[in-house]
């Protein structure tokens, strides 16, 4: 259906125009459904055949000029809006009375969609469409209306959806090391995780990111990262640099030829360096497999949004890899859902436990202003709390931080009969076997209780590795007053607390035998 024929007979519909997004995508005003860009289409039907036909003609000049001048997602939010209003009042026309009982009809979840309202009608207003009054909009005005719940999870804590404590970050983290190492998930999800682990940027800038946004200058390296929520914000149109370590750089090279070599692959022919820069770095392959068979084609293609991923996919990935690596959660016993929304509220959490205040966590996170920032530093998570031997006994349970294989004795263990792979306590103890042949040049045998290659003895002395952990935490808490230091070795010990019980556990089981 399109919109002419749900305005009937308005003179005024004569004159709508194809124009285009800020995102380059052309649209026909007359249309009823607008794609703005590769994230966003908009659907006027549930509004235009619900509204009075002498409203019909300025609802949709006016949000026309929004998606050609603003964001595709705010012009995306103003038509939800206006189809709340519709259908919250059951009105036909905009007036005094159905505002009114649109502000009292709404949850306060939704408050702030009377704002967004009232700027739309101003502006409808503004441009010179029938339909709204001036009286309508110095009564919009003079009400106080709340803006939008800022951070609420992140104020609460939430653990399903809030900032990932130390604990929990550093779970998945070396969970998923753990998983590509073993293959179990591409190097194309790989990269794209820990991107997204070091910037805390949204989906939708890592997915609008080119293989020229790599750079280099000497031995400093860069991501040339697209900005997003900002007015009038098109297609990689503003770029904020941020620093990342040479680990990460060379992931993201070795990412980047990747890349390269799968689209000319898919396309049949090799690509000039030119348009290879211009490849997007997380690509949908299926759109260059359908879209393209010639260089021209091709290099028309990758000026627009049409190729990269869809932040849809970018979700859908988080969750496919979250299951795999399979870590759980000491706050909840359940395995821990991780999205790019949890990675972003940990950055600024962690930003302001460090004692960053709003302008710094608002630099740090690509805010505009510093008005989302205040959540962080108005109430600072204390997740680095004291961490007893009693606690890492209760919380090994939940957190389930070990990850190896207990052993009754050495010679069960892989690698056992090889006496270089025992993981020594001191010079008179060892408490296991490294089932890896690879080289590790971790500090052992305090990171060891956390790998997967570990094969803790059954009657090794780890409770004296638990004890003297828990002792340099409280000196350490003692010494620097810096409980974020002291918490660096909190999964260690919840690690080693387990297999402290799995020992005991699996000596009961002997003993019964």
């Amino acid at each position: 259906m399109d919109a002419q024929k749900l305005i009937g007979s308005q003179g005024d519909a004569e004159s709508f125009e194809k124009v285009f997004s800020t995102y380059g995508y052309e649209f026909y005003e007359g249309d009823t459904v607008w794609r703005l860009s590769r994230d966003n289409s908009i659907n006027l039907e549930s509004v235009l055949s619900n509204l009075d036909d002498g409203y019909k003609y300025g609802f949709i000049k006016t949000l026309s000029f929004i998606c050609q001048t603003r964001s595709a997602g705010y012009g995306s939010s103003i038509n939800s809006s206006f189809a709340l209003f519709l259908k919250l009042t059951n009105a036909k026309t905009i007036n005094s009375n159905t505002l009114i009982n649109f502000r009292s009809g709404l949850k306060k979840v939704n408050v702030h969609r009377l704002g967004t309202m009232r700027t739309f009608l101003k502006l409808w207003h503004d441009l010179g469409y029938e339909g709204i009054d001036e009286s309508l909009i110095d009564m919009l005005y003079s009400w106080r209306i709340p803006g939008s719940i800022k951070g609420d999870v992140v104020k609460r804590l939430d653990p399903y959806d809030g900032p990932l404590t130390d604990i929990e970050l550093s779970a998945f983290s070396e969970g998923l090391a753990l998983v590509y190492e073993r293959s179990d998930i591409d190097l194309f999800s790989y990269s794209m995780i820990k991107v997204l682990l070091a910037t805390g940027r949204r989906p939708k800038q890592i997915a609008e990111l080119k293989l020229m946004d790599i750079q280099n200058e000497g031995n400093k390296f860069f991501l040339n990262i697209p900005r997003a929520k900002q007015r009038a914000a098109g297609f990689r149109t503003t770029f904020k640099r941020f620093a990342i370590t040479p680990e990460l750089n060379h992931i993201v090279l070795l990412h980047k030829e990747d890349v390269i070599i799968k689209v000319e692959k898919t396309l049949g022919f090799r690509l000039p360096d030119g348009l290879k820069l211009k490849l997007p770095l997380f690509p949908k392959f299926s759109v260059i497999e359908e879209s393209s068979s010639t260089l021209q084609q091709v290099a028309d293609l990758l000026d627009t949004d049409r190729v990269h991923l869809k932040t849809a996919d970018i979700d859908l990935i988080f969750k496919s890899v979250s299951k795999v690596v399979n870590v759980f959660s000491e706050r909840t016993s359940e395995q821990l859902k991780v999205m790019p929304y949890r990675l972003r509220y940990t950055i600024g959490t962690r930003a302001a436990r460090e004692g960053f205040g709003k302008l710094i966590i608002a630099e740090l996170l690509d805010h505009e202003d510093t008005q989302n920032a205040h959540v962080y530093v108005e109430n600072i998570p204390e997740y680095a709390r004291r961490i007893n031997e009693k606690i890492g006994h209760l919380m090994a349970p939940y957190a389930k931080a070990f990850a190896g294989v207990l052993v009754d004795s050495e010679d069960e263990a892989i690698r056992g009969k090889d006496k270089l792979s025992r993981i020594r306590l001191n010079q008179d103890a060892n408490i296991g076997t490294c089932g890896s042949y690879d080289y590790c040049g971790a500090n052992v045998p305090v990171p060891c209780y956390a790998c997967a290659h570990f094969q803790p003895w059954l009657d090794a002395p780890h409770q004296e590795v638990l004890d003297r952990l828990v002792e340099e935490r409280e000196r350490i808490v003692e010494l620097t007053e810096d409980l974020a230091v002291a918490s660096a070795n909190d999964r260690i010990i919840i690690a080693v607390a387990e297999v402290i019980q799995r020992c005991e556990k699996r000596k009961q089981e002997l003993a019964r035998d």
